[in-house]
């Protein structure tokens, strides 16, 4: 369940995985255990991944190990305004606010990832730039709950933590999400 920082392409990545069949709950929450995993790794060294998408989250097929490549290092910025991370980008990443951003981006942009594993969907379907900014910034997507009557409502409320406008209102570590997720683990269980 480590995060690699030296890994290459060595295995498929989660956009990969999530255009065949659905993952089923068993294997999303697993999922869900190794990428916080790997960002509490990461958030332990002081550091922060910026905008975590289905694209750059490295999964091996049977789903035993999650890799998160290319991490940017401390002081280096990053284009998050790139198209393939605006379906993702937390609020305070858009620019538009006077927002620190720190760590907990990463909770906004794996929220939004869950959300798409969960509904199989992405939370908010936008035409242009401005308006899927506008979206993250002022809109609160449907819980997954209410559009997949099979989807648990705690695992749906963890998703919906994670995707608060406001930082503070998220998640403050990844530990204490490990935890919400372990424990419904055991649930399913």
């Amino acid at each position: 369940m480590k995060e690699d920082r030296n890994t290459s392409n060595t295995g498929n990545t989660l956009a990969r995985l999530m255009t065949g069949a659905s993952l089923g709950l068993d294997r999303i929450l697993l999922l869900a255990l190794h990428i916080a995993d790997a960002l509490d790794s990461i958030h332990r060294d002081k550091r922060f991944y910026g905008c975590l998408n289905p694209a750059n989250i490295q999964v091996d097929p049977e789903i035993r190990q999650v890799a998160l490549p290319e991490i940017a290092k401390p002081g280096e910025t990053a284009d998050y305004l790139a198209n393939d991370n605006l379906g993702y980008i937390s609020p305070e990443l858009t620019g538009r606010m006077n927002r620190v951003v720190d760590y907990r981006t990463d909770f906004y942009s794996l929220g939004v990832v869950f959300y798409e594993l969960l509904a199989e969907a992405p939370p908010f379907i936008a035409e242009d730039t401005l308006e899927i900014i506008h979206c993250h910034i002022a809109k609160s997507p449907y819980p997954p709950h209410e559009l997949k009557a099979e989807i648990p409502a705690q695992i749906s409320a963890i998703v919906m933590k994670l995707m608060e406008k406001n930082a503070a209102d998220r998640y403050q570590s990844a530990s204490g999400l490990l935890y919400d997720l372990k424990k419904c683990a055991e649930q399913l269980a």
